[in-house]
């Protein structure tokens, strides 16, 4: 018994002694993209399980399948060590000051369905490794520039691997990307979200001129039966009835 709580208590230090590579891949992301020491504090460089620290999710086997990092105003670039997340499905580090490339580790990710790196600093060409992830559906490298975040802006291109465009949903709007090739494509496709609100707002707009047009014809209905009612009324009134007269 004394051996069994020794190997539990070893095996509860080993995990703030070692580390993985999944935490050692996500501390290098942190290093590299300059975050502050004021944020994600709780990322602990020596715990072998990333799994408790914050913007962090994992499954029940401890593997990392979510990252969001949005909106922390760093300066840094995207670590390459990120491609060793194997599990990851979804990277999130819109509306920062990431500057540099993307790095062709990304391809790595296998298991990625989510990336988006909107409203960043990120140049260079799209890496054709991207187009191997095989269950990506979501991609966005766009710049949204406004008068209050001019430096948030991707600048990013080249052509656009033709894989990239058959994604579900997918925006590289902003750089100076050629979505064009071989083939002619949109630098943005029409989310399901979007294709939704449109469908809606025909069925809506279709609804109403239906509505107004049987409301149009019952009235007119309703307008017939009353003159037509009026009129019988009138003839009761003013028809001479034989026998009768006026005294």
């Amino acid at each position: 018994m004394e051996l069994f709580f020794a190997a539990l208590i070893l095996a509860y230090l080993q995990s703030f002694v070692l580390s993985d590579s999944q935490g050692d891949a996500l501390f290098a992301l942190k290093l590299s993209m300059n975050i502050s020491n004021n944020l994600l504090t709780d990322w602990n460089q020596n715990q072998v399980n990333p799994c408790t620290w914050s913007n962090v999710i994992c499954d029940k086997s401890n593997n990392v399948f979510s990252v969001t990092l949005s909106g922390i105003n760093c300066s840094g670039t995207l670590s390459p060590q990120i491609g060793a997340l194997s599990t990851l499905t979804t990277l999130t580090l819109k509306g920062n000051g990431i500057t540099g490339g993307i790095p062709k580790e990304l391809g790595n990710l296998s298991n990625l369905t989510s990336l988006d790196l909107e409203n960043n600093r990120l140049s260079g060409e799209i890496p054709s490794s991207l187009g191997e992830l095989k269950k990506l559906q979501f991609l966005t490298l766009s710049r949204k520039q406004s008068q209050w975040s001019l430096l948030d802006s991707n600048n990013l291109s080249g052509q656009v691997p033709n894989r990239l465009f058959q994604l579900p949903k997918y925006n590289f709007t902003g750089n100076q990307l050629n979505c064009g090739g071989q083939n002619l494509h949109l630098c943005e496709s029409y989310s399901s979200d979007s294709g939704d609100s449109h469908t809606s707002k025909i069925g809506i707009t279709v609804g109403v001129v239906a509505g107004l047009a049987i409301l149009f014809l019952f009235g007119g209905l309703l307008f017939f039966v009353y003159k037509g009612r009026l009129r019988g009324y009138k003839r009761e009134i003013f028809v001479d009835v034989p026998g009768l007269s006026c005294l």
